[in-house]
């Protein structure tokens, strides 16, 4: 199970509700509700101190609720990001870096998602599917 949290921002306040879905662990619902009063915390220290909440889901919940432009890093986007030649790097810094550069600061986030959510449907690591592929013709590694 991830951390996840859908939000809802009631039209007469400022304040973030929270509704917990499949936490991994209750104790890190408990936190937000006791702690900082049901409001999704917008500081990383904060985030890394959740139970169950590492550097990449802060960043994405960061991005997500209060929109803070930021790239998630994963084992996904390392291997797209070089399959497509936008970097050449092992290191997470270096490639966010390299992304960054690459892409508007708007898109990161997004880019993230669509990264991760391709590598797992379309360019899975042992078995990529180059024909269903739609940015095969972009792709130094395609069989196609």
């Amino acid at each position: 199970m991830r951390f996840c949290a859908t939000m809802r921002r009631p039209a007469s306040s400022n304040r973030v509700l929270i509704c917990p879905v499949k936490l991994r662990r209750v104790a890190s619902g408990l936190i937000i509700v006791e702690k900082y009063s049901g409001v999704v915390p917008c500081s990383i220290d904060d985030l890394l101190d959740l139970p169950g909440v590492g550097k990449e889901t802060a960043k994405c919940i960061m991005g997500e609720i209060y929109n803070i432009p930021t790239i998630v890093i994963d084992t996904r986007m390392v291997r797209i990001m070089k399959l497509l030649g936008l970097t050449r790097s092992n290191d997470p810094k270096k490639i966010a870096s390299d992304i960054m550069g690459a892409f508007e600061k708007k898109v990161w986030l997004k880019l993230s998602h669509l990264i991760n959510d391709h590598g797992r449907a379309i360019c899975a690591e042992r078995a990529p599917d180059c024909k269903a592929c739609v940015i095969n013709k972009l792709c130094p590694s395609s069989y196609v």
